[in-house]
């Protein structure tokens, strides 16, 4: 149904534009995402110039700060303050943001695992923690086995359950690409 509905182009970034009633924030934004789902000021390019530092800002909502355009997110400030600070310096700055909202410490990690060669980042930031608090913490918290949980979420990644959806779609859709 949602591709027939809602087809997401594949390639370059994505865009949507945002009209909100926020106080305190823009009424307008773009919010844009790259095919890593990256939000950054300019394309990440696979070949990294020596001179480059590439700064990843890893987290949940927090990070991803879907209200904000990407320059204005901490992220986005982070890259103006280096480059203004460094500006007469031959090393440059690029940083990128990665965030979901509801995203655990965890989902995060083994998100990195699959991305950390594509976008080779320098420095790794990470504002994680508070969706490990709501669903997991309170009184009667109980840690888990880490290496269980890992487990556990590669059986669940999304090229897992596309690869599964893709098979029942092509067993009842004629709509199905």
């Amino acid at each position: 149904f949602l591709w027939a509905a809602a087809p997401i182009p594949s390639g370059g970034i994505r865009e949507k534009r945002f009209t909100q009633n926020q106080p305190g924030l823009k009424r307008e934004i773009v919010y844009q995402i790259d095919d890593n789902g990256l939000r950054a000021l300019s394309p990440i390019e696979p070949e990294k110039p020596g001179n480059l530092i590439r700064i990843l800002c890893l987290g949940a909502s927090t990070t991803d700060q879907s209200t904000q355009e990407t320059g204005d997110t901490w992220c986005g400030i982070l890259e103006a303050n280096l480059r203004e600070h460094y500006k007469d310096s031959s090393v440059k700055f690029q940083t990128m943001a990665f965030g979901r909202g509801g995203f655990r410490a965890i989902d995060s990690a083994l998100w990195l695992e699959d991305h950390m060669e594509k976008i080779k980042p320098d420095i790794v930031v990470t504002l994680l923690g508070i969706n490990d608090l709501c669903w997991n913490g309170g009184p009667d918290y109980q840690p888990r086995n880490i290496d269980r949980i890992v487990e556990e979420k590669r059986g669940l990644t999304w090229r897992f359950l596309l690869t599964h959806v893709g098979d029942k779609c092509r067993e009842y859709s004629q709509v199905y690409r």
